[in-house]
């Protein structure tokens, strides 16, 4: 989330555009409803929105194990015999829970970290959908443009747009 807030002070500060927290009168670039934001600053909204508690990317960000994983991913890059390694049973997630199993060998008797997961899966479609929905200014594509749903899930994304 800092990392969020950071990238949306540095696009306004780039842009010329008050800090988050004054409170002015003038008109700002941001209130034209022709004003495009630049990738980053799409970017950065996306993963504020997701993280808002009660929305889907909350339970990513709070899936534990990621943190877990995190905390060994430099012992996995420098480790002797796994840094270069194409095996899934050779990855940060064995050294974080101490196991040679591959992860979905060590989730399936693990019921509590396995649903989490699933939670933290199915988040992931609402973590990006709800950014991009909002975010992109699809009102202003011509009426006879043409989207192609190229995804491998369930057409959420086509169907909420």
């Amino acid at each position: 989330m800092n990392t969020a807030i950071d990238a949306i002070r540095q696009e306004s500060a780039a842009g010329g555009l008050p800090s988050l927290w004054s409170r002015i009168a003038e008109r700002r670039p941001l209130d034209d409803p022709s004003f495009l934001p630049s990738p980053r600053l799409f970017e950065a909204r996306r993963l504020a929105i997701a993280c808002i508690v009660g929305r889907d990317g909350r339970a990513c960000a709070e899936f534990p194990r990621e943190a877990q994983v995190s905390a060994v991913l430099q012992d996995w890059i420098t480790h002797k015999d796994w840094r270069h390694s194409q095996s899934a049973s050779e990855t940060a997630f064995q050294l974080a829970n101490d196991t040679r199993l591959s992860m979905f060998q060590w989730l399936e008797p693990h019921s509590t970290a396995r649903k989490q997961f699933a939670v933290a899966v199915q988040a992931i479609d609402g973590c990006y959908s709800q950014g991009a929905l909002a975010d992109y200014p699809w009102r202003s594509l011509p009426p006879t443009q043409v989207l192609v749903d190229c995804g491998g899930g369930q057409g959420a994304f086509s169907i909420a747009l």
